[in-house]
Formats: structure tokens, C-alpha cells, sequence
């Protein structure tokens, strides 16, 4: 708005001053440059205070110093090029505020989506941790369950070899008993 309010100023002074006619074609640069900011209401403003600006430096250049059939040729054209500026600078703003728009929508979505995914993986990797924890449970129970069982397994293989130990020693005991007992043959 700055710029604008003093381009506005310089644009009044050159009219006025200036002795040639093509001074509009100015305006027509700084609308251009003003498209950038896709603003309507500046746009709009710089355009009619340029066509009044313009329509007074011609009714003055008239009063004045009289027009010919060339210069009111000239005026019209002025006039026309001058609207016809607006015009386009006014649908090329409107187009680029129709596509910024688009991409607001379209980030928008694109934002939704990345917050319904990012909620999504952090809702599958907490069911994972929480799965790891059943199963890191269940193989420190399995863990301990080997261990009990390796232990009955030792006890048993103990007593396995307990056992046959006792039973050789009363094998030994039987047979020295059958060997006592045998009667002697002649």
C-alpha cells in the first residue's frame, strides 16, 4: 500500500508535467508489478485514481491548450488502454487468488492426511510395543517353565542313575545271597 500511495503521488506528478502522451504507459508497469500481490482492493484503487489522474490531465490539456482530432484519437486510446490494463490485471487477480485458494485446500487436505497417517503409524507402533511386551512376558515365562523342566529332567536322570546304582547293588547282593545258598555239589 505504500508503494501504491507513492507510486500514486509520482504518477499525478509526471502527468502533469510530462509533454508527451505515452506517460500513462507507466501505470500500466506498476499494475503488473502489483499482480504479485494478488490484491484486489489495490488494484482496483491504483486503477481508478489512474484513470482520473488521466481524465483530468486530458480535460486540463483541453482547456488549456485545445485538442485536435490526433490527440482526442490519442485520449481515447489512453482511456481504453488504460481500462482494458485493468481489466486484465483485475481477472489475472482474481485467477490467482482462485488458485491460491486451491493450494490452501489442497495443503489442508494434504495436512489431514499426513495427521490421519502420523496418528495411524503411532496407533500400529504402540499395538507393536504392546505386543512385544506379551510376547517378551510369555518367553520369560517359557524361559523359566525350560528351566523347571531342565531341573525335573536332572533330578529325574539322577534318580534314573540312583536307581540303577541300587538296582546293580541288589543284583550283587542277590546273587551273593543265591551263591550262599546254592548247596555244594559232590
Amino acid at each position: 500500500y505504500l508503494c501504491g500511495g507513492g507510486f500514486a503521488l509520482l504518477y499525478a506528478y509526471v502527468m502533469f508535467t510530462s509533454s508527451t502522451d505515452l506517460t500513462f504507459c507507466y501505470v500500466i508497469v506498476m499494475l503488473l508489478i502489483l499482480l504479485v500481490y494478488a490484491d484486489k482492493k489495490l488494484v482496483s484503487l491504483l486503477c481508478t485514481y489512474a484513470l482520473v489522474i488521466n481524465i483530468l490531465v486530458l480535460v486540463f490539456r483541453a482547456v488549456t491548450q485545445g485538442f485536435t482530432a490526433a490527440q482526442i484519437t490519442n485520449a481515447e486510446i489512453i482511456i481504453a488502454c488504460i481500462i482494458l490494463s485493468y481489466i486484465f490485471v483485475l481477472m489475472s487477480v482474481t485467477k490467482i487468488a482462485q488458485i491460491n485458494d486451491a493450494n490452501i485446500k489442497k495443503a489442508d487436505s494434504d495436512r489431514t492426511q499426513s495427521d490421519d497417517l502420523l496418528k495411524l503409524t503411532l496407533k500400529v507402533a504402540g499395538d507393536m510395543a504392546g505386543n512385544i511386551d506379551q510376547v517378551s512376558h510369555s518367553t520369560s515365562q517359557l524361559r523359566d517353565s525350560i528351566a523347571g523342566t531342565q531341573t525335573a529332567m536332572e533330578d529325574l536322570s539322577s534318580g534314573t542313575s540312583e536307581t540303577a546304582a541300587a538296582i546293580q547293588v541288589q543284583q550283587q547282593q542277590t546273587e551273593n545271597i543265591a551263591e550262599t545258598v546254592k548247596p555244594e555239589t559232590i
